[in-house]
């Protein structure tokens, strides 16, 4: 019964892949510097809430990821905070300027970037509605406000920068080992199903599978996303260059699985799933040396492989291994 609690409070398998335990640490630490310099500052003090939500917001795996992070968030905080500032500075703040502010805020931001910049305008635009500060003299002044919004979230982004360059420097060489081990080991998982279901012959679920496939090349690209913002910090490192190359093997690699999938649909092929067996077995294969950082050696897989599609998989395996033997003879 124990070990059972035990085990649902533990990290499961992509949260450890994905270093959840450094990123816990991580906020831990930023957490605890933010307080220890900023409590009790006579201004930036007043707002340990755009400090340290920004500060969360900006850590990264690869610090130049969270420099992106903190600019896009100041770029967000300057849009939400001059259209509220302009609102509310000639009209006053009421029932009708808040949300006037708040539309206004929304549109340019849409117009900017949709995409990313969004949340935090608005926040920024709530914000300056609700934490006001005043003059001296007891007015209230939105210039002072949109300060302390910067000034607080310059100082959250920049604990997170020094934290992001820290735990990279240290740690990024197995934090792409882990990342690229979590894209092999999905990949496993959308080989075993589509073997399974080409052995039951279910037509259904081969079709939820094919629905569900691409979702793989959006873990695959954003994985593929902090390793070139690592390529751009390690321009002479040859070892990030070669793992960027091994993730793209594994996005071609998925490529062809899909278009195996869909091939599958329309012809019946019994003695692909065979040869599909042999396939996973070596994705499997290479997740584990590379999990427990042993070294490859490779199987020579492909003169088993008689299908075309398949084949064109096989040889994706063939150069993640030559890839990744350069890494040991490097």
């Amino acid at each position: 019964m124990i070990k059972k609690i035990f085990s649902k409070l533990w990290l499961n398998r992509e949260a450890r892949l994905f270093d959840s335990h450094l990123y816990i640490l991580k906020g831990f630490l930023g957490v605890l510097i933010g307080y220890v310099l900023f409590e009790t500052h006579s201004f930036i003090g007043r707002d340990m809430i755009s400090l340290l939500f920004g500060m969360m917001l900006a850590l990264e795996p690869v610090n130049t990821t969270g420099i992106k992070s903190g600019l896009t968030q100041i770029k967000a905080s300057l849009v939400g905070g001059i259209c509220t500032a302009l609102i509310v500075g000639i009209f006053g703040i009421n029932f009708i300027t808040v949300p006037i502010a708040m539309a206004l805020t929304m549109y340019v931001s849409l117009l900017i970037d949709w995409k990313s910049i969004l949340p935090v305008a608005m926040f920024t635009s709530i914000y300056m509605t609700q934490v006001i500060q005043y003059t001296t003299a007891g007015d209230p002044s939105m210039l002072i406000t949109l300060q302390l919004r910067f000034l607080s979230l310059g100082a959250g982004v920049l604990i997170a920068i020094v934290l992001n360059y820290l735990f990279s420097l240290i740690f990024y060489k197995s934090m792409i080992r882990k990342r690229i081990v979590f894209l092999l080991e999905q990949t496993s998982s959308l080989m075993e199903r589509y073997i399974m279901h080409m052995k039951s012959h279910d037509i259904v679920q081969l079709k939820i599978l094919k629905r569900e496939m691409p979702l793989i090349f959006g873990d695959i690209n954003y994985v593929f996303g902090h390793i070139t913002d690592l390529r751009s910090e390690k321009k002479k490192r040859k070892d990030v260059k070669v793992f960027s190359r091994v993730i793209l093997e594994v996005r071609d690699l998925n490529h062809y699985h899909l278009a195996l999938v869909m091939r599958s649909l329309e012809e019946k092929e019994p003695e692909i799933v065979d040869e599909m067996v042999i396939i996973k077995k070596e994705v499997d294969r290479v997740a584990n040396l590379l999990d427990k950082k042993e070294a490859f050696d490779e199987a020579n897989i492909c003169g088993l492989i008689k299908h075309e599609a398949v084949y064109k998989m096989c040889g994706s395996l063939s150069k993640i291994y030559n890839h990744l033997l350069q890494l040991e003879n490097h």
